[in-house]
């Protein structure tokens, strides 16, 4: 290989071609189809999977039992964080290489890959979370690999209830209420009634005092982009939030709707009074849900 210019290259083999040489078979043969969808997490899945996570894709759907590898084409969207996601024989170990790679939030990316076939089918594995999406244009008749691994556990799609909010010199209980007001001024981070779900496509917005009734948010300005914030669920898991913007708006529920509509597809927001002890101007965090703390 030349690289006219120098940089690192990565270079992954799926397969060969043999030659006139060897024995005629119908091993190999490629049985070429009109695009068929075999996977759309999106139909699945309330919200992209969680990193760390595979999704088995089984024969019959569309390739029969005695197909040795297919011809796929990979899409990734709605992605929690830049990563890579890998198709490789099901129950077979996963191998350290990649046949698709997010490098930024809200990136739409496809690729086409020849992936080999396994005893239970197709595996997706995706690094850091994303959406998947697998369009199927023809497979290789043989034998599948046979492999010995388990299956992966099911991906969870249960949602839960916020509880909690912790952070960067954060920590504060959450309430809810038809009465807003007298929520965050029993010292808590409130919602309306009828929001707050977590792990599902919503945009909660989080109200709470600065400088009284406990200061709940007092510290607000400490989450900057970069920083993560976690929300707990009643279910007992942490709901990481990473942190894409910090805003100092005019108190109008225009320019707060026009932030957070724009933010992403599942994300949090924490909004203050500003400066300390005024009430001229609130703070707006912005955050997108990225995973599940440890």
């Amino acid at each position: 290989m030349f690289s006219q210019s120098g940089g690192d290259l990565v270079v992954d083999v799926a397969g060969w071609f043999t030659g006139p040489s060897a024995p005629a078979t119908t091993d190999g043969l490629f049985v070429p189809t009109a695009p068929l969808r075999m996977l759309d997490t999106r139909y699945t899945y309330a919200i992209s999977p969680w990193g760390d996570t595979t999704v088995e894709i089984d024969h019959g759907s569309p390739f029969p039992a005695d197909t040795a590898a297919a011809a796929i084409n990979i899409t990734a969207t709605d992605p929690l964080l830049p990563g890579f996601i890998t198709a490789y024989p099901a129950g077979e170990v996963r191998p350290p290489s990649s046949n698709l790679n997010v490098t930024e939030l809200d990136q739409i990316a496809a690729n086409h890959a020849l992936v080999r076939v396994g005893s239970r089918g197709v595996a997706l594995y995706t690094q850091s979370g994303a959406q998947m999406i697998v369009d199927v244009a023809g497979w290789y008749l043989g034998s599948p690999a046979a492999g010995a691994e388990p299956p992966p556990p099911n991906p969870s799609t249960a949602s839960s209830s916020a509880v909690a909010i912790a952070g960067p010199r954060l920590s504060v209980g959450v309430g809810y209420g038809r009465d807003l007001d007298a929520v965050i001024d029993s010292g808590r981070a409130g919602l309306w009634d009828g929001v707050g779900a977590l792990g599902l496509r919503r945009n909660n917005v989080f109200f709470a005092h600065r400088t009284s009734h406990g200061a709940a948010f007092r510290n607000l300005d400490r989450l900057v982009p970069g920083t993560v914030f976690v929300i707990e669920g009643a279910d007992g898991r942490g709901y990481r939030y990473l942190v894409t913007r910090q805003d100092v708006i005019v108190p109008r529920a225009a320019v707060l709707k026009s932030i957070v509509t724009v933010a992403g597809p599942v994300t949090a927001t924490l909004v203050a009074c500003h400066p300390p002890g005024s009430v001229r101007y609130r703070i707006v965090v912005t955050g997108r849900l990225i995973g599940l703390a440890p």
